[in-house]
């Protein structure tokens, strides 16, 4: 089984400011993943990064997961690409990783 993270920023790319309240920008992804891929798991964060001027910038961020087979990949950058544009993203990171998992 392969899990997909996607990290999402929240502030936008254009004023590097968040735009988008964290409520609203959860309520977007989470309509955009039932359409797209049907299930999943969000949660909220902080994403931290050094620009190249030395500022710290800490940004609020989604991180949402899903596990599936890997045909489910271009699912998720579908998904991904969705979510770039209703957030106005410059870039959201993908991680692909094997998972061993199981209900009980």
């Amino acid at each position: 089984m392969t899990r997909y993270t996607l990290t999402i920023g929240l502030f936008d790319k254009d004023t590097k400011r968040q735009k988008i309240s964290t409520d609203i920008a959860i309520r977007i992804v989470s309509d955009l993943v039932v359409n797209v891929i049907g299930y999943g798991t969000i949660h909220t964060g902080n994403g931290i990064y050094t620009h190249n001027n030395g500022s710290i910038v800490v940004e609020p961020s989604l991180v949402y997961f899903v596990d599936g087979e890997k045909d489910l990949k271009n699912k998720v950058k579908t998904l991904a690409w969705s979510i770039k544009k209703a957030l106005n993203q410059e870039s959201i990171m993908l991680e692909e990783t094997a998972v061993k998992m199981e209900f009980i």
